[in-house]
Formats: C-alpha cells, structure tokens, sequence
C-alpha cells in the first residue's frame, strides 16, 4: 500500500500507536490518514477515536483480515470503511475522491 501511494506521490508515514500519532500529527498533520483497522497496541474503533479527536481530514480505514469492520469503523468516526482491498490501487482510489478538482 504504501509503495502504491508513493508511486502516486503521496507523502507516507507511519505511526504504530495512539502515542505516535499524536506526536507525528503536532509536527505534520496530514491531508489524509489511511489506516488499518486491526491494530497491535489499541483496538480500531478506539484508534479512530483518538484521531477524530485531533484530525477532521478524510479518515479511510480497511482491514486485511476479512472481518467486517465497517459499522464500528463508520461509527467511531471513519469517513470510509473498505473493507479488504482487492489491490493496493484501491486506496488510492478512495483518497482521489476526497480530492479537490
């Protein structure tokens, strides 16, 4: 995913932690945040949260897993749940339509 968003010019960074996105977003906040929904040290609709608190961008959220986390993503504040890409060109996809013509 990452690869195909830089290809396609968008700045990427990663964040691990609730910690680290706070710190990462005070420096640099960002015009997008994709985002898998699984995470290692919070559950995803509380990451959601967290970042709701402190970024009004287009949040775009999906999950490899297969599980369906599309209502507890939407109503934690997700601006789009995808559920599992079929290809990384999908993200990008959904970024565009946030985009200013």
């Amino acid at each position: 995913i990452a690869a195909e968003l830089q290809g396609e010019r968008y700045e990427v960074s990663f964040v691990k932690s609730v910690n680290a996105f706070i710190v990462s977003w005070a420096k640099q906040p960002a015009d997008y945040i994709v985002m898998e929904y699984e995470q290692n040290t919070t559950e995803g609709d509380q990451m959601i949260r967290e970042i709701r608190k402190r970024a009004s961008v287009p949040l775009i959220v999906y999950s490899y897993s297969g599980m369906d986390f599309r209502d507890k993503s939407l109503q934690a504040g997700a601006s789009v749940y995808l559920g599992k890409p079929q290809s990384p060109s999908d993200l990008v996809t959904a970024i565009r339509k946030f985009e200013i013509p």
